[in-house]
């Protein structure tokens, strides 16, 4: 294509060489011709030469809007108050899930009673005096017992009370 242009006509050829020109091929370099005027050298920016470049760039960025020489005052926004937005109601599960957890439940409650069934068996045998129902009198002298207890103005504790009440049901029930 270049040969086909008569050597009169002007044309712009714009070329980028990573390395010294006169590595060039020899066919390459007699496309600029043999005067230095028609190359330039471009050498890569120091670190000071970059800053000074965007000096200008980087004090316009750090400028508020209204200094600028044709910048307008502008009113702070106030905001409304806003009233506070009631809580989210929870999510209701669907009747998969629903089903999925009743599943899960009594694959657990099966798993309980097969792994605690001995155990509890072995305490029903040995203590056979507290597997026996409570009996409506057993009840009434329990409630009286914790009445008394509490209008005295004397305050047990849970585990003295209940230590109290076992004593109580146990002498309760040898006499029946």
């Amino acid at each position: 294509m270049l040969d086909t242009l008569s050597p009169t006509d002007p044309i712009l050829l714009l070329a980028i060489v990573d390395g010294p020109f006169s590595q060039l091929p020899a066919d390459v370099r007699s496309w600029f011709g043999p005067k230095q005027d028609n190359r330039v050298k471009l050498c890569s920016p120091s670190v000071q030469q970059r800053e000074a470049f965007f000096e200008g760039l980087l004090k316009d960025v750090r400028r508020p809007p209204n200094e600028f020489a044709d910048g307008v005052k502008r009113k702070k926004r106030v905001l409304e108050v806003l009233p506070i937005a009631p809580p989210l109601k929870p999510r209701e599960p669907t009747a998969a899930e629903l089903a999925l957890q009743e599943e899960n439940d009594h694959r657990v409650i099966v798993l309980l009673q097969h792994r605690l069934g001995p155990v509890l068996s072995e305490l029903k045998r040995k203590f056979k005096r507290f597997t026996k129902r409570a009996t409506v009198c057993c009840v009434r002298l329990c409630s009286l017992f914790f009445r008394r207890a509490n209008d005295s103005g004397f305050r047990r504790s849970t585990d003295s009370m209940f230590l109290g009440l076992l004593h109580f049901k146990l002498r309760l029930c040898s006499r029946l």
